[in-house]
């Protein structure tokens, strides 16, 4: 067979080995769970910050081998930080704002008649100073006023505390975002007491042991 016959040897490529992936260590996923939920309660979102970098980093494991995996990964992480700061920013206008009042009321009479009516949250009543009848902090949410009233009658000292709202909740958000209410109050441990407690949606602690309340109504 003569050269010109002869078949040209053919030549092959070599085969591809693929790129390794790197490997991502799952802590990696734990401090950002943990840093996400820190910062969603910072803000205000911890209601349903949980759940959603849940689905986030599932979406993430997920789609993790194919192409398109990752992009699709940061354009969620990028909403959700976007949403996040634009709840932060917009959070006051859409919630309001929570406000705290000190209330400090002397002793006047031999007896005494308390009511207290948060709305939402928590009520802790303590014994306070003997020269002073009620004394606190009282916290209210959005949309709220405390009303005072105080009278003597005979001699009985007369104070009922009411949070009142001021117009209906009609936001759209409800009452995501909103803090309850947290009521701290002291009480004169020095005269009769008669207790009044009208308890909204929330918790009450009534450390009465060195209090002389006579009688406790709710």
């Amino acid at each position: 067979m003569s050269a010109a016959e002869r078949p040209s040897p053919q030549t092959t490529n070599p085969p591809v080995t693929p790129k390794p992936q790197p490997k991502v260590s799952r802590w990696a996923y734990v401090l950002i769970v943990i840093g996400a939920l820190s910062l969603f309660d910072l803000i205000g979102l911890d209601n349903w910050g949980t759940p959603l970098v849940m689905i986030v980093i599932g979406v993430a494991l997920i789609t993790r081998p194919y192409s398109w995996g990752r992009p699709l990964t940061l354009g969620l992480v990028t909403a959700t930080l976007l949403a996040a700061g634009g709840w932060y920013v917009l959070r006051p206008a859409v919630t309001g704002t929570s406000t705290t009042e000190t209330l400090s009321q002397p002793l006047t009479a031999a007896r005494a008649e308390i009511e207290l009516s948060p709305s939402v949250g928590q009520l802790d009543v303590g014994p306070g100073s003997g020269s002073t009848l009620i004394e606190g902090s009282l916290g209210l949410t959005r949309n709220e006023r405390l009303e005072r009233r105080t009278v003597e009658r005979g001699d009985t000292q007369v104070v009922q505390l009411t949070a009142r709202q001021i117009r209906p909740n009609n936001s759209l958000f409800g009452n995501l975002g909103q803090d309850d209410a947290h009521w701290l109050v002291t009480l004169s441990p020095d005269v009769p007491l008669v207790l009044k407690v009208n308890m909204g949606a929330g918790a009450s602690t009534l450390d009465l042991a060195n209090l002389k309340v006579t009688e406790l109504r709710f």
